[in-house]
């Protein structure tokens, strides 16, 4: 997966996930959003899309990953809408930002589910999904049912 390391922008030995955009520095960031990311986006993605055990989970953690960016944008831009909410114009934007901020957390649950339940599939059935998967040839009918010579 393909990374950047923040050692210039102040973040020593933490991986850049490919969605935050390259001109974003991160000493330019708010306190608040450093703070966030150091706590919440850098170990997360280190442990769901680095350290993945293959492509598949991989791929789920950079989607829950890149959710949880999501989030934490909404979340300041959320706080910043509740400075103003005395303002009437105020309240259809905020409540829009609500709306898809909901969506969003229930987009981040789905995929940490799946993440969840993939996990729980292999563990139980000892998928090892870095193995080639089984071909006609090499599975044995159940019960002892012969083999079909003519390939039907």
């Amino acid at each position: 997966m393909a990374s950047t390391s923040d050692s210039c922008n102040g973040r020593a030995n933490s991986p850049r996930p490919f969605f935050v955009p390259s001109d974003i520095n991160f000493d330019d960031l708010s306190e608040e959003l450093k703070a966030a990311i150091g706590g919440v986006i850098d170990p997360a993605y280190r442990q769901l899309v680095v350290e993945a055990g293959d492509e598949l989970a991989r791929s789920v953690g950079v989607t829950i990953v890149h959710l949880l960016w999501l989030e934490i944008i909404d979340q300041f831009e959320l706080a910043e809408e509740l400075d103003h909410a005395l303002r009437p114009s105020a309240t259809d934007k905020r409540q829009k930002l609500i709306e898809r901020h909901l969506r969003l957390v229930n987009a981040k649950s789905k995929a940490g589910n799946f993440l969840l339940r993939l996990r729980e599939f292999r563990r139980k059935f000892g998928v090892d999904l870095a193995q080639p998967a089984p071909t006609p040839e090499t599975i044995e009918p159940p019960g002892g049912w012969p083999r079909s010579q003519s390939g039907d």
